[in-house]
């Protein structure tokens, strides 16, 4: 919600972030720089970068993994999950009988657990390459079928949310994931980027599917140039 939320001014993070600004030198870490950068390749103005003139990197070994997993994009059967149980019980709190919540869930909890079936046979804890249509020792057919499904169904839940949204700031915030959830869907499903690495691992509670860059230099070198000031026209 950002500024339109009503304790915006009170939040002890953005205000962390205003002293920031303000301050001729701040120090943070790899990992916050990095989630800021982040947020700014999101659409979001970058609080840090944007105003920032010199940076100075201590143990600077380590930024290309951290950068790696700040460009990177992840997606669980276990976050739909979530978001499905949240959406029936947010919905027929805040909007009873305005939409089939129920169904809704349900449809999203058939649509994880049938992406959850493709992949019960590779073992857990491993990571499975994702190089092609579907990872490796998975069936194409029945990964793309079940990957429509959940896409198609997010999709349905988001015409229902917005509908609703202006009905209560927590279906506002269901909205928000689900389109969060749909965007990286949809940046999951490419493999036509050379520079990206995609795989999947299984666990007791799902599968996660991941996307990382090779190197975070060129992410970070984009993002750096675009935040420079223009030079002033002589």
């Amino acid at each position: 919600l950002r500024g339109q939320c009503p304790r915006y001014d009170d939040c002890h993070v953005f205000r962390a972030r205003r002293q920031a600004m303000a301050a001729d030198v701040a120090v943070v870490n790899h990992h916050l720089f990095f989630a800021d950068l982040a947020g700014a390749q999101e659409g979001a103005e970058s609080d840090l970068l944007a105003h920032a003139q010199v940076v100075v990197f201590d143990e600077a070994h380590s930024l290309n993994s951290v950068g790696q997993q700040a460009f990177g994009l992840e997606f669980s059967t276990r976050q739909l999950v979530a978001f499905a149980h949240d959406l029936q019980h947010t919905g027929q709190q805040e909007a009873q009988g305005w939409r089939d919540w129920t169904a809704l869930a349900m449809e999203l909890l058939d649509a994880a657990y049938a992406l959850v079936a493709c992949c019960e046979r590779l073992p857990e804890s491993n990571r499975i390459a994702w190089q092609d249509e579907a990872p490796d020792g998975v069936s194409a057919a029945q990964w793309l079928q079940a990957w429509m499904s959940v896409e198609n169904n997010l999709r349905a839940t988001l015409v229902e949310l917005d509908a609703v949204t202006e009905a209560s700031p927590d279906l506002l915030r269901l909205h928000q994931r689900a389109v969060v959830m749909l965007q990286g869907l949809m940046a999951l499903s490419s493999n036509e980027d050379d520079s990206r690495v995609r795989w999947l691992s299984r666990s007791m509670d799902g599968i996660h599917l991941s996307q990382t860059p090779f190197r975070a230099g060129p992410d970070l070198q984009k993002l750096w140039l675009k935040a420079q000031p223009a030079e002033p026209d002589e």
